[in-house]
Order: structure tokens, then sequence, then C-alpha cells
């Protein structure tokens, strides 16, 4: 991605972030009304908000290059196919290629997001009677435990002992469902990767044959 720009600003539109294609800051815009609209003690946010909004775009430009990319081998492979079809199958076959590149690119940007908002998410669980709650991090660090202070004057210590572990496994849940979301594939790169796993799927494929 090498000459590739990358702007974005936070949500006030006063401070402004450039990044190239490798995901490093290269300009930096702050609007003379950030005074006004940013505010002293929200400044360094408004940055780092800007500067993640940037590095996003890369990461995303960045999936869905590698996800249209095709190995030179595979290259020469589509090539070759291409050149053995009647000028008229093998333009079809181009445009269906095409679109579904574009749907693996839309997969992959969508997948980024949702890896993006886990990543920035807290996992909190409960035991059944909500009197313990622990909060987990996607990296499984725990960010709090809470106990009900009124219950816990008289509960024994097995009841409470059971809570603390229902807690963690309803934290611990909910992050590996989130974890499930993120790594499953989409239908079209599930398909591409079905298609190029060998020579001669790739080719039936590009003709359309069963």
């Amino acid at each position: 991605m090498c000459g590739q720009r990358f702007e974005a600003s936070d949500a006030t539109g006063c401070v402004r972030v450039a990044m190239d294609g490798n995901g490093e800051v290269v300009d930096v815009g702050i609007s003379s009304l950030w005074r006004e609209r940013v505010g002293g003690e929200c400044l360094a946010a408004a940055l780092f908000e800007a500067t993640t909004r940037a590095a996003f775009q890369v990461r995303t430009s960045s999936a869905a290059a590698q996800a249209s990319a095709l190995p030179p081998s595979l290259s020469e492979q589509v090539a070759a196919a291409y050149a053995a079809m009647p000028p008229e199958q093998g333009r079809e076959a181009m445009y269906r290629t095409a679109d579904l590149v574009r749907k693996v690119m839309t997969e992959t940007t969508e997948r980024l997001e949702r890896l993006r908002a886990m990543n920035e998410s807290q996992y909190a669980g409960t035991d059944e009677r909500r009197r313990v709650t622990v909060v987990v991090l996607p990296s499984r660090v725990v960010r709090s435990i809470t106990v009900d202070e009124t219950w816990q004057v008289s509960v024994t210590t097995e009841r409470l002992v059971n809570a603390v572990r229902e807690a963690f496994r309803s934290a611990y849940s909910k992050l590996e469902a989130a974890r499930a979301d993120v790594a499953g594939e989409g239908a079209a790169t599930v398909q591409l990767r079905t298609i190029i796993s060998g020579s001669d799927g790739l080719r039936r494929w590009l003709r359309e044959e069963r």
C-alpha cells in the first residue's frame, strides 16, 4: 500500500490525522476552534480517536488487499483458464470473479469491524441471582469484580464461592461467543477458499461447471 494515505477525524471534526499505508502518522491537523469544540481536557482523547479511526482504515484496506491477492502460481492458472475460454465466456467469468472478490472484501471489512467492536468491549457476567458481577476484557484480563454488600454479610462461603464461579463462567461465555462471531468467515470467503484450494476447482468454477 505504498503511497496510499488515510485520513480521519474525531467526532467534532476539529482534529485530523493522516496515516500512510504502514499505519504511521504522517500529518496532524487541529482546527483553531478546538478549545471551543473539544476542550483542553479532551484534546488527547480527540487525537486518540482520530488516530484510531485512521488506523482502522489502514487495517481494512490491508485486509481487503490480502483477500483479493492471489499467489503467482494461482494467478498463472487464472490467466491460463481465461485464455482457454471463448471471449464471451471469459468476460463473463471475469465479471463473476470480480463480483466474488468484492463480496470477500465486504465480508473482510465487516469482520474487522466486529473485531474492533470486540476489542473495545468489556464482558460482564453474573450469577443467577445477580449478587456477583465479573467484568473481563477481550484479553481475558479481569477488569473488575463486585459483590452485593448486603448479601455477602449473611451468605455462606460455599454459596459465595459458587456465585463467583458462576459469574466468571458467565463472563467468559460471553467473551467466547464474541470471539466465535469474529472468527466466523462469510459465505463468499469460504467459497473463494474452496475455489482456490486446487486448480481443477478454479477451472470448473470459472467455466461454471458442476
